[in-house]
């Protein structure tokens, strides 16, 4: 249609048409979205709290984080991927973006804007590997929680070999909710998953600042915690990714 014609209300009246038949399918499969639903939690006091809203009132009253001033901040350091740089993956969108990019920085950078955003009272969304030292009965992440290299005389690659070899990427994401610093400098980090209460502890884990170091590849912070030399990064031209990138 759009190579027929340049009238932009025709192609939008036929993209609405479109959404409609969309809409009417998913609803015939999975039913139509509630219009109305009930919101049940504990407040820190363990009471039952019920809220009776619908998604665009919720959203109003209890969104009180922008989300467009949310960043993702990597730490990628690939063969094919400089510092101080932004990337963009193909074909990877997001609601608020048309394509998911990120500023790839220094690990040391992202310990320290993720600090800064626990003390701003705000926890810190992260992207890492999870599959090699992880305990999760015991709820632990530490990058020598095993040791392969007495065991079975295997060399511990390095996070740029491991993303550079595709041995590692970005499968899973967890929230960072606390951080235990000594001599100002983080030891612990305490990461809460998604999968409830009933596995790790508690629903959470205890990550080493050694498995930081190794296995997150994303923090995504507000705009507000960066330096005005950071802000101006952003302001780059993003270099393209390809899709099966292990970012």
């Amino acid at each position: 249609m759009k190579q027929n014609t340049q009238n932009k209300e025709e192609l939008l009246k036929e993209k609405e048409k479109m959404l409609e038949e969309n809409y009417f399918l998913l609803s015939k499969c999975l039913g139509e979205p509630p219009l109305q639903f009930t919101y049940e939690y504990q407040d820190n006091n363990r009471k039952m709290c019920t809220i009776n809203t619908t998604p665009q009132e919720f959203s109003q009253k209890y969104l009180s984080i922008n989300l467009v001033d949310m960043i993702s901040i990597g730490n990628v350091p690939m063969y094919n991927k400089e510092y101080y740089k932004v990337y963009q993956k193909e074909y990877n969108d997001s609601i608020y973006q048309k394509r998911v990019s990120f500023l790839n920085m220094p690990i040391n950078i992202l310990k320290e804007l993720s600090i800064k955003q626990l003390e701003g009272g705000i926890p810190v969304y992260m992207g890492c590997n999870m599959t090699k030292m992880i305990h999760e009965e015991k709820g632990v992440l530490d990058k020598n929680l095993y040791n392969y290299k007495e065991v079975f005389h295997i060399k511990h690659l390095t996070k740029e070999e491991a993303l550079s070899l595709h041995d590692i990427g970005n499968e899973h994401i967890m929230l960072i909710t606390g951080v235990h610093i000594e001599n100002g400098k983080p030891v612990c980090w305490k990461v809460q998953d998604s999968y409830g209460e009933n596995t790790h502890k508690n629903g959470y884990y205890i990550m080493n600042d050694n498995f930081f170091d190794e296995f997150v590849l994303e923090v995504v912070i507000d705009k507000k915690y960066l330096s005005i030399e950071q802000l101006k990064l952003l302001n780059q031209k993003p270099i393209p990714i390809s899709l099966d990138d292990p970012y």
